[in-house]
């Protein structure tokens, strides 16, 4: 038997250390496969943490596998990344994760600085927390043709709205997911697949398309929306992006104020407020694009900002109430909500979401030691959400009956053949009982014949 050993480097290296013939996008090697490249832009990532899952048909939906496909690979000092997947996964499409550590780096790309008191200024790096991830799902790759997956907060949008739905992450729920954000966001058919821009670089914005300007100051938005109060950084604003879009399919119009919230009217208005920036700071956009650009944003501003106002906020009028049962009992929580539009419930258990449980009642059918716990549900509509008062809900062990129970029966006389059976000769009895005649698992063995 042969057994053939690959060592793969994970890339190493000080994030601010330069591009040096591209070296930090290092490639996990294989002696044969197929080649997925793409670029990683919040603003830049440097040195962001890269691994590829593959995506695959599981009970009727398209999910990402939890391995890896390949070693992970960092994104070198320009955002771009470079692996190399087995030929096995031809044909596959290929779910793509960034993350971050200690070393990993964003530029900022707000022409009035990035942080408190803006303490980086334009094109200078800064630390992400490590609970940062951007995602993109690739196309189906094969080794006949370029395989690119650029990982920006709008591919991730796509990857979160299509994962929700009844197909998963399958070829057309992507498409349909593409379709259904450059929608909502005025965006060109197919502009979130073109390459992202670095708008901290004069040479990029000169040759970028208007498309890519577009895409560019809207992921810039995304970041100046970590200014509020309301946001610690940028981690958790996607993290709201997220969780709109897993709960609504979309950004919600305008923020009731009530909740966080990433609204379309602020990531508009924070758009136009980039652009304006940048306009004063760099001149190398041309006026006419910088003229478009900033009409079509505040049209759609105005656009959610009058489809909000027709809608009422919800408003919670029934909490769910504390429970106590008993092991095995059932139990039901429910809550009580009125708002315009429609109404889409998420529950949640100790503040971890509850895959599934979207309904205005969660119902537990046999309660255990692990439904104890704190239960919440965040209702929401088209302009905003409101999070319900906990629950508890406590389970004690279920009350145990005993019964006392006598027992006799006839000592036998004879063997089966008739002949006679002595009392010493027997050496004892088993008794076998249980909750039914079809459930008898439990024994007590008599000793001696009576």
């Amino acid at each position: 038997m042969a057994i053939a050993s690959v060592l793969l480097a994970c890339g190493g290296g000080s994030a601010e250390e330069g591009d040096a013939g591209n070296q930090n996008a290092q490639t996990a090697q294989f002696d044969s496969g197929i080649t997925l490249t793409g670029r990683a832009v919040k603003g830049v990532i440097k040195s962001g943490i890269v691994n590829a899952y593959v995506i695959e048909s599981n009970a009727g939906r398209y999910l990402s596998r939890s391995s890896a496909a390949v070693a992970p690979v960092r994104t070198d000092s320009d955002g771009y990344y470079s692996l190399v997947v087995p030929s096995e996964f031809s044909g596959s499409q290929f779910l793509i994760e960034v993350t971050a550590d200690e070393t990993t780096r964003m530029v900022c790309e707000l022409a009035d600085g990035c942080g408190d008191a803006s303490s980086t200024r334009f094109g200078e790096a800064f630390p992400l927390t490590e609970d940062f991830a951007l995602s993109s799902v690739s196309k189906p790759i094969n080794a006949s043709s370029d395989n690119v997956a650029h990982v920006t907060p709008y591919t991730h949008m796509v990857r979160v709205k299509a994962e929700a739905g009844i197909d998963g992450m399958s070829e057309d729920e992507i498409e349909q997911s593409v379709s259904e954000v450059e929608a909502m966001l005025g965006l060109s058919a197919q502009s979130i697949y073109a390459e992202p821009v670095d708008l901290t670089s004069d040479q990029e914005l000169r040759t970028a398309t208007f498309d890519q300007l577009e895409v560019a100051l809207l992921s810039a938005a995304i970041q100046r929306s970590e200014a509020g109060v309301q946001f610690d950084d940028v981690s958790d604003v996607l993290s709201s992006i997220t969780q709109q879009l897993s709960q609504h399919d979309s950004l919600v119009l305008v923020d009731n104020g009530l909740e966080p919230a990433v609204a379309l009217d602020d990531l508009m208005y924070e758009a136009q407020q980039e652009l304006s920036a940048l306009a004063t700071f760099v001149d190398v956009i041309p006026q006419d694009d910088v003229t478009r650009l900033g009409a079509g944003f505040s049209d759609l501003q105005q656009q959610a900002l009058d489809e909000g106002s027709s809608i009422t906020p919800v408003q919670i009028l029934g909490q769910p109430s504390d429970v106590s049962v008993e092991s095995g009992a059932s139990f039901t929580l429910s809550v009580g909500a009125i708002g315009g539009g429609v109404l889409a419930f998420q529950w949640y258990k100790d503040g971890q979401e509850i895959a599934g449980e979207v309904g205005s009642s969660l119902e537990v059918s046999s309660a255990s030691v692990v439904s104890a716990g704190q239960y919440s549900v965040r209702v929401g509509n088209e302009v905003g959400s409101v999070m319900s008062v906990a629950a508890s809900v406590a389970v004690s062990p279920q009350q145990v009956v005993l019964h006392d129970v006598a027992l006799s029966w006839d000592i036998p006389l004879e063997r089966e053949d008739g002949s006679d059976l002595s009392l010493y000769e027997i050496n004892g009895y088993t008794i076998v009982y249980g909750a039914s005649e079809n459930q008898l698992d439990t024994t007590v063995s008599i000793v001696g014949g009576q």
